[in-house]
């Protein structure tokens, strides 16, 4: 309970800060406020997929707060089981802070994730290093290295992804948006090497000029170790998705 009040007070500032930040009055206080970034989103998924990991089959809510200012990047992400039926608790609370510098078309990031995971006393740390090339289908590779405990719930291994994506015009105001990945992985979560591969499909319909509806559909695909039923025993999915994003 102390973890989850912490997680909503955290929340709560980020928003009441975000707010005073962007209200009329205090931006033209001060130049720097232009520099400030903040962005929302609310989704609903049918299952908890990521990395090619299934953390829950039953449907999830998922949201997550995002603060920005001269390439410092602060996140509160949560994930909420709301069905429960296989008995699973996948809750979890993730704390993430990232520093990006761009130079010209490249953009080179490193940050670090703390991840708490409500009711089993269990976490995870991780840092991340990452690099992106802003050209046709925005290439970048990220590698995320975790150094927790398994014991203790961490992955204690690494994570390594090439992505790709894409957003062409669909009529006069929608866009469709494909992405994908293919990640490698060695000991991260798992005893031995593997990986996953994912493609996701979405549309994005803005509501108004700062509220974007996204519905998506996914297919996660593990394999090597990540799929052996003698390790770490993932199968495929295919799950869908709904996002409800604001940004100031």
């Amino acid at each position: 309970m102390k973890k989850a009040g912490l997680y909503y007070l955290i929340t709560l500032t980020a928003i009441a800060t975000g707010i005073f930040l962007y209200s009329p009055v205090h931006a033209q206080d001060s130049p720097l406020l232009k520099d400030f970034t903040f962005s929302a989103d609310y989704a609903y998924y049918t299952k908890y997929v990521s990395k090619g990991f299934t953390w829950d089959n039953d449907p999830a809510l998922q949201a997550g707060f995002y603060m920005g200012f001269h390439g410092l990047t602060l996140t509160v992400w949560d994930s909420m089981d709301i069905r429960n039926q296989e008995g699973v608790v996948s809750d979890e609370v993730d704390y993430v802070a990232e520093y990006a510098y761009s130079i010209k078309r490249l953009k080179l990031s490193i940050g670090h994730a703390y991840f708490d995971y409500p009711g089993t006393n269990l976490f995870s740390r991780e840092i991340s290093a990452g690099v992106a090339y802003d050209i046709l289908l925005s290439p970048s590779l990220s590698w995320k290295i975790d150094y927790s405990d398994e014991k203790r719930g961490g992955a204690d291994g690494n994570y390594v992804a090439v992505a790709i994506a894409h957003s062409f015009p669909a009529g006069k105001l929608m866009s469709v948006d494909l992405s994908g990945h293919v990640g490698y992985n060695d000991g991260y979560f798992i005893r031995g090497k593997g990986g996953d591969v994912a493609l996701t499909a979405g549309l994005s319909i803005p509501l108004t000029d700062k509220l974007t509806f996204k519905p998506n559909i996914n297919y996660a695909l593990p394999y090597a170790d990540q799929a052996d039923e003698q390790d770490g025993n993932q199968d495929s999915r295919v799950f869908a998705g709904v996002v409800m994003g604001y940004s100031l």
